[in-house]
């Protein structure tokens, strides 16, 4: 029960205090009132999507006993017919009936097949104890609509036998055996007869029992053309013989009168078979750099992006004395993009080794090396896709290295095709070891410090160089090196995480040979199923060879 409390206020005016009588429980809370509305909307809502279900069950239902009506009707039709009409009008045995019909204004489709059938109790042609293998006929009709849940159907058969003792009629039997790649039965393939020869012309569809179908047809002479095929599957077929094809693998089938007609038939799942053409006419050279003087231009590097645009650097000497690195953009007929000259990618004098990639947006990363600052150092800039600086100036790679010098920079992307990875050379420990540092797409280093890459003792008094770098689609980072801590030259890789942490806890070490040979410039490169591949210049023949 719900009360009002009324008091004497010292203005003058009474106060009026709603209250819930606790001890009754009587009243709702506007919050009570809502929650009641929401359970009793999921109560509506529940009985509404069952009454719906209800009602498509319903219709369903009606239209299966429609179907088994319509399937009936067609086959006292049939049982009303002469035994030498019961036959289709595309099929074999030939007949009066439609192969296809549709009821009720088109929902439902209702397909009838007659087939003769070859009765074993008697012999059949099959296993040569029966001449006359034309016993009687079965009829199939097959009554299908689309309902509310899917596609349904329900199928009657019954058999059609003549009046009078079995005979042959005129007939040779076609058996047609489908089996997959590995010689078994093809349950319910699809197999197409045609057979232009007869009159009326005979085009009829059949699906394989156990994988084959028997069926006795008119003869004639390589005029039945067969098809066998299933959706998702790969189409077996005859094939015509004519001027040009003289001797076809699988010429159409001829049929004898009381004769039997075999022939084996194989599909499978399909396979995707990519097929690409390339033009084998070599256009002509075009010249990259378009500064027209007689100043030297070496040592090139280029990529290509998402869109076929090819991105060129290389060291350049049109400027000054010393090198600079410049860069230029090409589609892919060699006409140049940036107008009307290359670019130079810094100010810097004696910029060498220049190394560029393209991400996923297009974007160019470009290293090098120079000694703009008294020492080697390595730089990366990124350069757009209209020839701006992405990142303004350019980023110096080690900031830990002090006067050591820095050389021989290599990139790779991540997997978001936006960060970079950037692996050099380093003297830092006197000796010249390998150090890893990452990017992101706006230029900021991820790892600090950069990753010592080879696990080798520091100052042992040997060297490791000559880099090669890819990323597989974990992240993790491959690199694969020259190494001289054996005495000799070899092939050395470890394995970081994106996180710059070796996973390897030693080097491995790539030239399977034991004698002290040399091996030395490995190039790495990964395939779709992350195997890694590395390739390197060997001279254990006594002459020099490629091994990988």
């Amino acid at each position: 029960m719900n009360n009002f409390l009324y008091k004497k206020h010292p203005t003058g005016f009474t106060q009026h205090h709603f209250f819930r009588d606790k001890k009754n429980g009587a009243g709702f809370t506007l919050i009570e009132v809502l929650v009641s509305l929401l359970i009793s909307m999921m109560l509506v809502l529940g009985i509404y999507s069952l009454v719906i279900y209800s009602l498509h069950v319903t219709a369903d239902n009606k239209s299966f006993i429609e179907a088994i009506e319509i399937a009936n009707q067609k086959m006292e039709q049939i049982r009303n017919l002469s035994y030498n009409d019961v036959g289709t009008q595309s099929g074999s045995p030939v007949g009066v009936i439609p192969d296809y019909e549709y009821a009720f204004r088109g929902k439902y489709t209702v397909h009838t097949n007659i087939q003769f059938y070859d009765d074993p109790y008697d012999g059949t042609l099959e296993d040569a104890t029966d001449d006359i293998f034309i016993d009687y006929k079965i009829a199939t009709i097959k009554v299908s609509w689309n309902g509310h849940f899917g596609e349904k159907n329900v199928t009657v058969f019954s058999k059609v036998i003549p009046a009078t003792e079995e005979t042959l009629g005129g007939y040779g039997l076609l058996k047609i055996i489908v089996v997959d790649a590995n010689g078994d039965p093809f349950l319910e393939a699809n197999v197409h007869i045609e057979n232009n020869a007869l009159d009326p012309v005979m085009n009829a569809d059949y699906v394989t029992d156990n994988g084959i179908l028997s069926l006795p047809v008119l003869p004639e002479f390589e005029s039945y053309e067969i098809t066998v095929t299933k959706e998702g599957m790969g189409t077996d077929k005859t094939y015509d013989r004519d001027a040009v094809n003289l001797n076809p693998s699988k010429p159409h089938l001829s049929v004898t009168e009381g004769l039997k007609t075999e022939e084996s038939f194989s599909i499978d799942a399909l396979s995707n078979l990519t097929i690409k053409a390339i033009n084998q006419e070599l256009p002509d050279n075009w010249q990259v750099n378009s500064d027209g003087g007689l100043d030297v231009q070496s040592n090139s590097n280029l990529t290509i992006d998402n869109n076929g645009f090819i991105y060129l650097v290389w060291e350049d000497f049109r400027s000054a004395s010393a090198s600079k690195v410049y860069a230029q953009k090409y589609d892919y007929t060699g006409e140049q993009q940036w107008i009307p000259d290359d670019i130079v990618i810094a100010t810097a004098n004696n910029q060498i080794n220049p190394y560029i990639l393209s991400d996923i947006n297009n974007n160019s990363y470009i290293a090098w090396n120079d000694d703009s600052v008294g020492n080697q150092d390595v730089y990366l800039i990124q350069i757009t896709p209209t020839g701006t600086y992405g990142w303004g100036a350019a980023k110096k790679v080690s900031v830990l290295s002090g006067e050591a010098d820095q050389a021989n920079p290599k990139l790779a992307l991540f997997s978001t095709g936006t960060s970079t990875a950037i692996v050099f050379e380093d003297d830092r420990n006197t000796d010249i070891d390998l150090y890893l540092q990452s990017y992101d797409e706006d230029g900021n280093q991820l790892w600090f410090p950069e990753s010592r890459v080879n696990k080798n003792p520091v100052l042992d008094g040997t060297d490791q160089y000559s880099p090669s770098m890819a990323i597989d689609s974990s992240d993790n980072i491959y690199i694969a090196w020259t190494d001289n801590r054996n005495g000799n030259v070899d092939i050395y890789a470890q394995k970081y995480n994106s996180s710059g942490i070796a996973l390897w806890g030693v080097d491995l070490k790539i030239n399977t040979d034991i004698g002290t040979t040399n091996q030395y410039s490995p190039s790495m490169a990964i395939d779709s199923s992350d195997n890694i591949y590395i390739a390197w210049t060997d001279n254990r023949n006594g002459d020099t060879d490629i091994y990988a």
